[in-house]
């Protein structure tokens, strides 16, 4: 990979701490469906979502950044924003100034 294309280190963290949520998401929704099938394939989804939306965000793709943009707005509105909120705040300002280097 060209070094020039690499992530910002703030996206790289956020990244990481999303890939790795999305892996215990699929594991937990593997034990769920033994008692709640239909909850455990909602986690599935919602888990390989995240997966999907980290490796574009790590790939610095625009969609990527503006799904992840909406989804924190989305929060904000819904009141699931809690102390966490710096990160996604931070790979938010970070990649819109970098806005350009996406692709």
């Amino acid at each position: 990979m060209d070094t020039k294309k690499l992530p910002p280190i703030i996206i790289m963290i956020a990244v990481a701490i999303g890939l790795a949520g999305g892996v215990i998401g699929i594991v937990e929704s593997f034990e769920l469906m033994s008692t709640d099938q239909a909850a455990g394939y909602v986690l599935l989804a919602i888990s390989i979502f995240e997966i999907v939306l980290m490796l574009g965000l790590w790939f610095m793709k625009k969609w990527a950044l503006i799904v992840y943009t909406v989804i924190f707005v989305v929060d904000i509105f819904t009141g699931s924003i809690s102390l966490s909120i710096i990160l996604p705040i931070a790979v938010i300002l970070v990649s819109w100034m970098n806005f350009k280097q996406f692709s």
